[in-house]
């Protein structure tokens, strides 16, 4: 079984959007709290890279 979220980061005046979905193997993983701050985390450093377009 595999088990995750998707977590989406818009910045301020909306100009970038970010979706990301991050897999793991229970959803008793993917419902945590630290797991949850992962995946605002990578979304927010995706939309903070130069290379997002």
């Amino acid at each position: 079984m595999v088990a995750g979220t998707v977590g989406a980061y818009i910045h301020t005046h909306g100009r970038i959007g970010v979706l990301v979905e991050v897999n793991c193997q229970t959803d008793f993983v993917a419902k945590g709290e630290e797991f949850q701050q992962l995946v605002k985390d990578i979304a927010m450093q995706i939309a903070a890279s130069p290379n997002v377009e």
